[in-house]
């Protein structure tokens, strides 16, 4: 998750290359709305990278509603071996602490460690 951090948010020229890591595909839904199913958060991919046989997922968390939110990794959907977020809670909508960012460190592809987003059908008139 160091790695990830780093790269995603500390001056290029300051990332010193890992052997073996490298940057993966995503394959996630652009808006995953069910791996934190305690409060409507906003959760969309940045990146992801891999080492060996396991995968780090980097997400985007944002809170839309106006009151803050603790954020507990304990409460998120899916299978992963760990789950670090930036924060420890996220501000009041349109506020600068409204997003931080959700780091997931997976064994194997990280598609199959997210839980199944909900299907909404539109009705017929």
């Amino acid at each position: 998750t160091r790695y990830a951090a780093q790269t995603l948010y500390a001056p290029l020229r300051t990332v010193e290359p890992v052997a073996g890591i490298h940057a993966l595909p995503l394959r996630l839904p652009a808006r995953l709305t069910a791996l934190y199913p305690a409060a409507p958060l906003e959760m969309t991919p940045l990146a992801a990278w891999a080492l060996g046989e396991y995968s780090v997922v980097a997400l985007k968390v944002r809170n839309p509603r106006s009151q803050k939110i603790v954020l507990d990794p304990r409460v998120l959907s899916g299978q992963f071996i760990s789950a670090t977020f930036q924060h420890r809670w996220l501000g009041e909508a349109g506020r600068p602490e409204d997003t931080t960012t959700l780091y997931l460190v997976i064994k194997g592809r990280p598609e199959s460690a997210f839980p199944a987003e909900p299907v909404y059908r539109r009705e017929a008139h």
